[in-house]
C-alpha cells in the first residue's frame, strides 16, 4: 500500500489472496483452503462490500458480506452460498482486528505495511469454547 496509511475499513480495499488450514475437530488433521477476497467500498465510505471465493478439498465455497461503520466498531452480515446468515461484530485496534459474532471469533494482526493480515478464527463447541477453528493468512495482490 504506498502512500499514508488510509483509517477504518479503507484499510481492506483491494483483493487478497487467503490461505490457512481449517480445523473441523480436535482430533482430525487440518484441512488446507485458498480463496480469493474483494473488498469494496461503496460510495459514501460507511459500507464496504466483501466477496469471497475459495477451495476446500474440492469443495467450492464463498459468501458476501456487508460490513458498515456503526460509529463504535463495525457491524457486519454474512450470507454464504447456502443461505446460511451470521451477524458479527468488529473492531480495528491500530494493527489488530477482531471479530466476535455469535458463538465464533476472530483474533488477527495486520503486519506494519498493512499487507498481510494473519489470525485465528476459534468456535464454541459442545465440549469446548473457543476451540481454534481455521488459521488464516490474507495477502494484499498487486493492483
Amino acid at each position: 500500500m504506498s502512500g499514508s496509511i488510509p483509517e477504518g475499513l479503507e484499510i481492506f480495499v483491494g483483493t487478497w489472496t487467503t490461505t490457512g488450514l481449517v480445523f473441523d475437530r480436535a482430533e482430525d488433521t487440518p484441512t488446507h483452503f485458498t480463496a480469493t477476497d474483494t473488498f469494496e467500498m461503496m460510495p459514501g465510505g460507511k459500507v464496504m462490500l466483501h466477496r469471497s471465493e475459495g477451495r476446500r478439498t474440492g469443495t467450492e465455497t464463498s459468501f458476501v458480506a456487508v460490513i458498515r461503520d456503526s460509529g463504535d466498531g463495525y457491524e457486519c452480515d454474512t450470507y454464504d452460498r447456502d443461505g446460511t446468515t451470521s451477524h458479527s461484530c468488529a473492531k480495528l485496534d491500530g494493527h489488530d482486528w477482531h471479530i466476535d459474532g455469535d458463538g465464533m471469533r476472530f483474533r488477527g494482526k495486520f503486519d506494519a505495511g498493512f499487507e498481510t493480515l494473519s489470525g485465528q478464527w476459534y468456535r464454541d463447541t459442545d465440549d469446548k469454547p473457543d476451540q481454534l477453528w481455521m488459521q488464516v493468512t490474507l495477502a494484499r495482490q498487486e493492483a
